[in-house]
């Protein structure tokens, strides 16, 4: 196992899922095909840690590519440009809200 996500538990009462260790590889290794990340690339990301966007579609794709993986402890756009800038970012990954709001600094 390598974690519990528990539901929201719209419909019941909130319910662990557990993740096992071959389904986090797949899901990093299919999200890493998707956006082709090479060993220079540099992702950036603002979803929380706790999220499975964050580990499994992010992080873990970008690391087992041999990239790095640059997070932002909020989301104070200033703060996000700078760092992405010092950072050399390639690759923001995050909702269209995230990429509005980006776009609303540039």
């Amino acid at each position: 196992m390598s974690e519990i996500m528990f539901t929201t538990g719209t419909t019941a009462a909130p319910k662990a899922a557990v993740m096992t260790h071959g389904h986090t590889a797949v899901s990093a290794h299919i999200y890493r095909g998707f956006l082709g990340p090479g060993p220079t690339a540099v992702m950036h990301s603002f979803f929380p840690i706790f999220t499975t966007a964050r580990t499994k579609c992010a992080a873990f794709a970008i690391l087992s590519a041999g990239g790095t993986f640059a997070l932002d402890p909020k989301l104070k756009m200033p703060e996000v440009i700078a760092r992405m800038a010092h950072e050399k970012s390639t690759i923001y990954y995050g909702v269209p809200a995230f990429h509005v709001f980006v776009l609303g600094y540039v």
